[in-house]
C-alpha cells in the first residue's frame, strides 16, 4: 500500500468505509471563488475552465456536500499513515 492505510480505506467492497464522491463527468465549468469550500484566502484555479464538477459526497455513508451546498455537520476523521503520530 502506497500511503499505509488501514485495509478499511480504498475500496469498493463490504466492510470498506463509504466515502465516495459522484463527479458529473460530461460538465464543464469555470471554477468561481464563492464555491470553494476552503479556508484558505487565494487559489490558483479560481477562473480556470475544467471539466467534470462534484456533484455528492459521502463521508461514513453519510451525504455532506451535494449540489454545491454543504447537507450536513462535519464527518470524517484524519487518517495518518501507521507508524506516525
Amino acid at each position: 500500500m502506497r500511503f499505509n492505510l488501514p485495509p478499511q480505506k480504498g475500496g469498493i467492497k463490504i466492510g470498506a468505509d463509504a466515502d465516495l464522491a459522484f463527479v458529473e463527468l460530461n460538465t464543464e465549468h469555470t471554477i468561481r471563488r464563492e464555491e470553494l469550500l476552503q479556508r484558505h484566502a487565494m487559489s490558483p484555479y479560481v477562473g480556470r475552465r475544467v471539466r467534470g464538477k462534484v456533484a455528492r459526497t459521502m463521508v461514513g455513508g453519510t451525504t455532506v456536500f451535494h449540489l454545491g451546498k454543504i447537507v450536513s455537520k462535519p464527518a470524517g476523521r484524519l487518517l495518518k499513515p501507521a507508524g506516525k503520530s
